[in-house]
């Protein structure tokens, strides 16, 4: 649920994933631990 409330807030072109696969890939990564970052600071961390 967090990473589509990211992805729509900055969106990635799926262009990018045909034209430029590994800035994509980079892009996606730092999106998933950004939002691994929320989760763990909130639920674990409290």
């Amino acid at each position: 649920m967090l990473m589509n409330q990211m992805l729509e807030k900055n969106p990635i072109d799926e262009n990018l994933k045909d034209t430029n696969p590994l800035k994509w890939t980079g892009l996606m990564n730092n999106y998933k631990h950004s939002v691994e970052e929320i989760v763990y600071k909130e639920l674990i961390y409290c």
